[in-house]
């Protein structure tokens, strides 16, 4: 018998590897040579969204159909583990608010850093964060290593219905720490905390299921039949969250992930090619083309060395900048971003020009300001001016003044994420004789 559950034991610990191993290459794949896939697939909105909401409330409905069908199930620790993945399946959807609609009450906006109807963004800049993967390594191995060592710490585990995951379930434990700590020091991949929280939430419905399948005394699925187990399980979920993220999409949300990863993720960690087809992808898509997209591009391309095809993109961006103009003569973010693309085009003096009129236009803003929020908008757009400039520090004070004032927590986070985003993106992407350059 010891020999028949050491057998079943590798074979599930084999099969798992390859479920875990293939998520793991399918990621790295998609970001590496079809990056607009990878967006798709792991931005707001999308299935890593819906599939982390599915993979926990799965969780939870396994859990309920147990503790309602096996009295020995009825333990204190499986409750709250229900009621845990509810919580958490609800909240990842910021319960329903975009799927139906629902208007964010005022008091969470002013809560809330992502200004949505849930409670763990109400938290300082995600305070939590590193205490995340600590806690995943302690509850699914470092309590099952104590337990193997302890009959009486397994046997209080059971008695109060704390799961120990078996070994054969850690490949699924590494994935979710490996993105929230560890992939930086190989392939650092762009909306890696999403990325952690659908592969925590598959995990936890992996172990969810080996507790569902033995909950019942003298019953043990375990071998070929629980990796079968596994894999119908995730592709239950996998054509589970494939309507939900077809007609549940948030087109503002993939907006943002397309820009951000393009302009922010990639170039920062130097992945230019990627970034190229990303742009590529916005320019063949107008309805995604917007903000300061052509501008990035022509940088991107400046690193890659395609000089002619930079230029190109360039002139294209002065060129809608320019009738910009015509429609928004009293908007400085037309003018800043002018001053942008001369200055990559080397055309510094008129840069300046373009520069100083937007600073004017922001002073002028700020001494007719009614309110706090409309105060914080235009502190934050003197001080993406001051930067462009390379006027770093009176940059960093408008910027300072800008989250100080907003009331909104949703404000406070977008400007300082901005401000972090652009300092490192810029470094990384502007040719070094711009960078160092002062423009006044």
């Amino acid at each position: 018998m010891r020999n028949l559950i050491k057998y079943e034991t590798v074979v599930e610990l084999l099969g798992n590897g390859i479920l875990a191993g293939f998520l793991f290459a399918g990621i790295h794949y998609l970001y590496l040579y079809q990056p607009v896939a990878f967006v798709f697939f792991a931005a707001e909105d999308k299935w890593s969204e819906y599939g982390t909401f599915v993979s926990w409330f799965l969780s939870f409905s396994m859990l309920v159909w147990a503790l309602l069908k096996f009295p020995e199930f009825r333990r204190p620790g499986h409750y709250i583990f229900a009621l845990v993945a509810f919580l958490i399946a609800m909240e990842e959807i910021s319960w329903g608010q975009r799927i139906l609609g629902i208007a964010t009450p005022g008091f969470i906006s002013v809560l809330s850093s992502q200004g949505e109807l849930n409670f763990h963004n109400m938290l300082e800049a995600r305070s939590y964060d590193h205490y995340i993967a600590p806690a995943i390594l302690i509850g699914g191995i470092v309590l099952p290593i104590f337990a193997f060592f302890s009959a009486t710490l397994r046997q209080l585990c059971e008695r109060l219905g704390i799961p120990i995951v078996p070994v054969q379930y850690w490949p699924f434990i590494v994935l979710p720490v490996y993105f929230l700590e560890y992939h930086y020091n190989f392939v650092a991949v762009a909306m890696s905390y999403e990325l952690a929280e659908l592969f925590l939430s598959i995990t936890v419905s992996v172990i969810t299921l080996h507790l569902v399948l033995n909950a019942r005394e003298n019953n043990s699925v375990r071998g070929t039949r629980a990796v079968l187990a596994t894999s119908i399980m995730m592709t239950i979920v996998w054509f589970s969250t494939a309507p939900l993220a077809h007609y549940f999409d948030h087109p503002g949300s993939l907006w943002f992930s397309l820009h951000n990863v393009s302009r922010n993720e990639l170039p920062r960690n130097r992945m230019y090619k990627q970034a190229d087809l990303i742009f590529d992808y916005i320019d063949q898509h107008p309805q995604y083309l917007q903000g300061d997209a052509h501008y990035i591009h022509g940088l991107v391309l400046l690193k890659l060395g395609q000089e002619e095809k930079a230029a190109q993109v360039l002139d294209i961006a002065l060129t809608e900048l320019e009738q910009r103009q015509q429609k928004e003569p009293d908007n400085p973010e037309v003018y800043r971003d002018s001053g942008k693309v001369l200055q990559a085009l080397g055309r510094r003096t008129d840069a300046i020009g373009f520069y100083q009129k937007a600073v004017e236009l922001d002073t002028e803003r700020l001494n007719e300001i009614t309110e706090p929020a409309t105060e914080a908008n235009y502190r934050w757009s003197l001080g993406k001016t001051l930067f462009a400039m390379g006027r770093m520090e009176e940059a960093s004070e408008q910027i300072q003044m800008a989250i100080d004032v907003t009331p909104l927590a949703s404000q406070r986070s977008k400007i300082d994420r901005w401000f972090r985003y652009e300092q490192r993106t810029m470094a990384r992407l502007l040719p070094d004789e711009i960078r160092k350059t002062d423009v006044n």
